[in-house]
């Protein structure tokens, strides 16, 4: 997240996890009472209760963390196939860390798990209909790199 942030000029950055990453004073720091203590310093500036401003924020449709079972030695080997092979023509795709396409409606990532035997996924879209799509594509890939793998999503 820093990398990404440091390459784009980002001010703030946030993973699915709750892990919130600041781009100016501290650069970089991640700690829940610090982020608790920002937002409260921005809220004060803005004149908006927290509901306000988070209902000015587009409502999407997503999964949560998926984790698809895979075999230690089988998972980093799947992901190299699959970023390998990757062909998802209506979307930008980057494999800085596992494979992640970036679509008009919404986006997908497939990674292997750092903490288990595992692949990890989430899909976000704009609308239910966008949501299965991007999901099916991924069924299609990971099914072509993998055709035992069983899919839980």
């Amino acid at each position: 997240m820093k990398e990404k942030m440091a390459e784009t000029g980002a001010l703030l950055g946030g993973e699915f996890s709750g892990h919130m990453f600041f781009g100016e004073r501290w650069y970089g720091f991640d700690d829940g009472m610090y982020a608790a203590g920002r937002l409260a310093e921005i809220l004060s500036t803005q004149g908006n209760s927290l509901d306000e401003v988070l209902d000015t924020f587009p409502a999407t449709f997503n999964t949560p963390e998926i984790l698809i079972p895979v075999p230690e030695e089988r998972k980093f080997p799947l992901m190299e196939r699959l970023t390998g092979s990757a062909d998802f023509p209506a979307g930008k795709v980057n494999t800085l860390d596992g494979i992640r396409v970036d679509f008009a409606e919404g986006w997908g990532l497939v990674r292997a798990s750092n903490t288990s035997a595992a692949l990890t996924a989430r899909f976000e879209a704009n609308s239910a209909e966008a949501l299965e799509s991007i999901k099916e594509q991924f069924r299609a890939r990971l099914a072509a790199a993998a055709p035992d793998l069983e899919l839980n999503f």
